[in-house]
């Protein structure tokens, strides 16, 4: 466990989003800790609280493992980060000056988007189960790129709206 979290900190550029494609393939597909729809959970539960995104990893850390599951995987998802900061601060300067740096980084960057597009895809039967989520799925996408309403707005607004689908299903 600790080594799918470790790997997942340390080769995860661009972010939460492309954290999802290793726990993806680690903790669901490989190891079956959980199913998709269950981190598709860990992902909406961490977009509805305050904190950084990346702690969608502590919820699969905990399914997996309960509460010392949890604690493995907050601490080893987050450690490259700490130790990357602590260790390369003094040197951020030459980085922002660096153009292979620069480069590198681009293409990285590239790739993410690639990885994320991927994860998307492969989550998408268990994000998208009726007409109703494929609704708010549209929804949400419209509202974000051709209205250009603030993410957090929309963030809001789904939660609201899959809490009055959760009513629904309850008591229709």
């Amino acid at each position: 466990m600790a080594w799918l979290f470790l790997k997942t900190g340390l080769f995860s550029f661009g972010g939460a989003y492309a954290s999802m494609a290793f726990l993806q393939r680690g903790a669901v597909e490989q190891h079956q800790w959980l199913t998709s729809s269950q981190l598709l959970d860990g992902v909406a539960l961490s977009v509805a609280t305050p904190g950084p995104f990346m702690l969608f990893t502590t919820f699969t850390g905990f399914v997996a493992g309960g509460l010392s599951g949890a604690v493995i995987a907050t601490f080893f998802v987050f450690l490259p980060s700490f130790v990357f900061v602590l260790g390369g601060a003094r040197y951020i300067e030459a980085v922002r000056n660096n153009q292979a740096l620069q480069s590198f980084l681009a293409g990285v960057s590239a790739g993410v988007v690639g990885v994320i597009i991927v994860v998307s895809i492969e989550l998408l039967p268990a994000a998208l189960i009726d007409w109703w989520t494929v609704v708010i799925a549209l929804v949400a996408f419209l509202a974000i790129v051709l209205i250009k309403v603030d993410i957090a707005l929309v963030a809001v607004s789904t939660m609201g709206l899959g809490l009055l689908y959760a009513l629904g299903r309850a008591f229709f």
